[in-house]
């Protein structure tokens, strides 16, 4: 967690950000990520979205944000089992346009993309951007 709080401490104080720790049903089991309720009042839609994370390979994962329980479902199981997301990990969360998140665990960069109907008109840019990923002590 300590690793974690440096990454977050660095980051812009002007992107909203918070920090995850997997737990059990967040990478076994039910597959539920839960984002903080603030977070998710103060900075993302009003209304269920689909969510498109994209890892360092560039691969994309759809996501189901559902508002009501502040959190995500819908191939979240896939994400977390393709980047071998285990109890204990701790993910950066990092807000840098209202339809994109940066999230930094050890050596990988994902990014949420967010595909708002109502925030975009036209095609939307998901170009990953390159990231210097700083290592975590976890083994």
């Amino acid at each position: 967690m300590e690793r974690a709080q440096e990454i977050q401490h660095k980051l812009s104080p002007n992107s909203p950000s918070f920090l995850k720790n997997m737990l059990k049903s967040h990478v076994t089991g039910g597959f539920w990520l839960g984002l903080p309720k603030q977070f998710c009042v103060d900075h993302l839609p009003e209304c269920d979205e689909k969510v498109v994370l994209v890892g360092e390979n560039e691969v994309e994962h759809d996501t189901k944000y559902l508002v009501d329980k502040n959190g995500l479902s819908g191939g979240w199981r896939g994400f977390s089992i393709a980047h071998k997301l285990v109890e204990g990990d701790v993910l950066v969360f990092e807000l840098l346009k209202p339809c994109k998140f940066k999230v930094i665990l050890s050596l990988l960069c994902i990014f949420f993309l967010f595909y708002l109907c109502f925030y975009f008109v036209g095609e939307v840019n998901s170009t990953i951007l390159a990231l210097n990923c700083l290592k975590s002590d976890h083994s």
